[in-house]
């Protein structure tokens, strides 16, 4: 399959989903959204690029939280059920991604704390589509659909993993990924 062909919805569980450059002013503005679950109605992703800059103890009351994971940071990861709080680990050796897990519990969260090669984050909300909704918006090129082998851009750092994917689909992407973001202020 090509890179910028428009792979078959059930092929996206495990796959990251690059914002097009042209979706700024919405929620999936420079997003790289991670494929959890597809069904017959849905497709749930998480956005996982976007922090929101506060640890899992901001909460306060609002969350009971174990005390060990007071500094795991929140990410936003869409704009459904904004209400709930989902948290993932992602596993890796060797600068290599092994497994990505959401909606850990608390007991299993803290499981990971003390392991080297995991990495903790909270999320608030996901992203989710109908599988026909989300057709469109692939064939519309809204999205660029990353090769399995490109998942470990996922180590990047959050604010430059929407830069770092857009460079790496192809000379033209990587001229968009500097594109300013008002070009009216040019």
């Amino acid at each position: 399959m090509s890179k910028f062909q428009v792979p078959k919805i059930n092929e996206l569980v495990g796959r990251l989903l690059i914002a097009a450059p042209y979706l700024k002013g919405s929620c999936f503005d420079h997003s790289v959204v991670f494929i959890n679950n597809v069904t017959d109605t849905h497709v749930i992703g998480t956005i996982v690029n976007h922090p929101i800059g506060k640890q899992l103890s901001s909460l306060g009351s609002h969350l009971e939280v174990n005390n060990e994971l007071n500094d795991v940071p929140i990410f936003h990861g869409g704009p459904v059920d904004e209400n709930k709080i989902r948290l993932a680990v992602i596993k890796s050796q060797n600068g290599q991604i092994t497994n990505i897990t959401f909606n850990i519990t608390h007991t299993e969260a803290i499981d990971y704390i003390s392991t080297a090669d995991s990495e903790l984050r909270a999320y608030i909300g996901l992203s989710c589509w109908s599988p026909e909704q989300l057709r469109r918006e692939l064939q519309d090129r809204a999205w660029y659909v990353l090769p399995p082998t490109m998942i470990n851009i996922l180590l990047h750092s959050a604010p430059d993993m929407w830069t770092q994917a857009m460079q790496q689909l192809s000379p033209l992407h990587h001229i968009m990924s500097h594109a300013p973001y008002n070009v009216e202020f040019n």
